[in-house]
């Protein structure tokens, strides 16, 4: 069973529990007393060359979860701190995973996505800004970018009429074979996803003592000018109020709820449809979308109550521990609530264990383009290596402490000979935009003692390199 493989070879790397407590976990997996475990492979102490042996041997197929957007930058290396998605993606580690339900960023980058810039076309050192046009009740007119648009709902001019924003960045998306978009997956499973929330909002609506309302599983909502807000969703005498749209029943609900993965799935339909969808509609929160995404990717056969479900994390979700945990452990507590109702409404259901890779571990590579940097990592990890306390000290705090000593005694001796490209990792905005690439493309250059790190030791350099940028900064 792969799922019993996987626990068992990940937990016994895991140094925060004991032979009883792992046994214990997997036993409640496995007899349906929990519906939910999951592990932050960023704590273990499994060497990183092991987990890559593990993934080609048994042939996981791992979403590296990102944004629509830029993507030519990060295929081409010159992503700057967004690197470490091409880099799972181009060695055989994982797939882009493309939530393709993003906003555009506003003038000053107070909201939207900052990151991956999908209301821009990045090219190297050049940023165009599109022009935003969205519906306003009667026909589609250009916004100022002081707002954040719904990408979906968006589109610019072109000499062909009004352009999908999501079509645009699909294509840069699609340089990898492997590319996936959140919207052909939930379209492709609508009624597991109509299936689960039926049960879900019964539920709510039948239980007042319900763990669970309805912002958990819908945390904003949408309206046609593109415009999103947190959640104001009420059940009124047999009605679901969204907004000032009413919804006169729950089938009625989940129909809105594919409208805007039809969207970005589907502009034109969109364009010609418009007049006639609702004002306001429900969108589904990550909570809900991470559950869902576990039930799609089921990774075992039909007689097994587990499945197990990897996932590569950025610095938003899987972050670097313990320096900095990510969001994902906040998330954990809605996903844990969905998962213990949906097993009790529905047997047939498995109990799912869920992985939590580190993507951050990958910004430590050195770039092709500047492979001056290689030597000086490769005596950074060298350092961390040979540290003969490493190897004797289990307690986290101690740990951390002796590699970020490592770090800054590093950092001290060569920051002034690391690539200015290199340093932008840990203490620049990260976005997928910066004045230092200038070059055509470029690769992540796999220095051998990277294999030899564990997950732990390389999180926590990660979260040093931070701590040094952010003491260099003044904001420490």
């Amino acid at each position: 069973m792969l799922t019993k493989i996987l626990y068992d070879h990940f937990q016994g790397y895991n140094l925060a529990q004991n032979s009883k407590i792992k046994k214990r976990v997997y036993e409640k997996l496995l007899n349906k007393e929990s519906a939910f475990e999951w592990l932050h492979a960023g704590t273990l102490s499994m060497p990183i060359g092991e987990l890559f042996a593990l993934i080609n041997k048994h042939a996981l197929k791992i979403p590296r979860t990102g944004h629509l957007g830029n993507w030519q930058e990060i295929f081409a290396g010159k992503a700057g701190a967004l690197d470490h998605n091409g880099t799972v993606c181009s060695n055989g580690l994982g797939f882009p995973y493309i939530y393709d339900a993003n906003q555009t960023e506003n003038d000053d980058f107070s909201s939207g996505d900052t990151v991956y810039l999908v209301g821009s076309i990045v090219n190297g050192l050049q940023r165009v800004l599109l022009d935003i046009y969205t519906w306003n009740a009667e026909t589609f007119v250009q916004r100022n970018r002081n707002n954040s648009y719904f990408t979906p709902f968006a589109f610019t001019h072109s000499k062909d009429g009004l352009r999908s924003l999501c079509v645009i960045h699909k294509e840069s998306c699609l340089l990898y074979e492997e590319a996936q978009f959140f919207s052909d997956v939930i379209l492709n499973h609508q009624e597991i996803v109509k299936h689960v929330v039926r049960l879900l909002l019964e539920e709510i609506i039948s239980n007042q003592e319900a763990d669970i309302g309805f912002n958990d599983l819908f945390d904003r909502t949408v309206s046609l000018d593109g415009k999103m807000v947190r959640a104001n969703i009420q059940y009124k005498q047999g009605c679901i109020v969204v907004g000032s749209t009413f919804f006169k029943d729950v089938d009625q609900f989940l129909d809105a709820i594919f409208i805007p993965m039809r969207a970005a799935q589907d502009p034109d339909w969109f364009l010609k449809n418009v007049h006639t969808l609702p004002e306001n509609m429900p969108f589904m929160s990550l909570a809900l979308l991470s559950y869902l995404d576990c039930l799609f990717r089921q990774s075992e056969d039909a007689q097994s109550p587990i499945s197990t479900y990897l996932e590569w994390g950025a610095f938003g979700s899987a972050a670097y521990p313990p320096r900095f945990r990510g969001y994902f452990k906040e998330k954990v507590r809605v996903i844990k609530k969905i998962a213990n109702i949906m097993s009790r409404k529905d047997e047939s259901i498995k109990s799912i264990f869920y992985v939590l890779l580190p993507a951050s571990i990958f910004n430590l590579l050195p770039n092709s383009a500047y492979p001056e940097d290689a030597v000086l990592v490769e005596k950074l990890f060298e350092d961390v290596l040979k540290e003969p306390m490493l190897k004797t000290q289990t307690d986290q705090g101690g740990l951390m402490e002796i590699i970020e000593r490592i770090v800054f005694q590093w950092w001290s001796n060569n920051e002034d000979k690391l690539s200015n490209y290199y340093k932008a990792r840990f203490r620049d905005r990260r976005t997928v935009f910066h004045k230092m690439a200038a070059y055509e493309s470029a690769k992540p250059i796999f220095l051998s003692q990277f294999y030899h790190l564990t997950l732990q030791q390389a999180c926590m350099i990660v979260g040093g390199l931070f701590q040094v940028a952010q003491i260099e900064r003044g904001d420490l």
